[in-house]
């Protein structure tokens, strides 16, 4: 009986997990795209001093965000998405056609 108990007890826990982090993985996605979107929107609309802000507050929520996604996702997904971003503030500061 005690073994069905801490089984039971177990399942339930890995269910809690997952839910948690499907969770947490749906927040921080939505605030990763919100900050993307703001940099779009600083890149049509902006100058370029306020498209470099959107990008140093893009780049320092970055490494936040590929630490807590790296829990849960491979990290070699993680660092392609590291690799764009880094090329970004020199397109920024030359006003490349190709930015967007």
């Amino acid at each position: 009986m005690n073994r069905c108990k801490a089984s039971l007890g177990i399942l339930i826990g890995l269910i809690l997990l997952c839910i948690f982090s499907l969770v947490t993985l749906r927040i921080e996605e939505k605030n990763y795209l919100a900050m993307i979107e703001k940099l779009e929107e600083s890149l049509e609309t902006g100058t370029t001093e306020q498209a470099l802000l959107a990008f140093d507050e893009l780049k320092n929520y970055s490494e936040n965000y590929d630490n807590i996604i790296g829990i849960f996702v491979d990290g070699s997904e993680l660092n392609e998405i590291k690799l764009i971003i880094s090329g970004l503030q020199p397109m920024i500061i030359n006003n490349h056609e190709d930015i967007s």
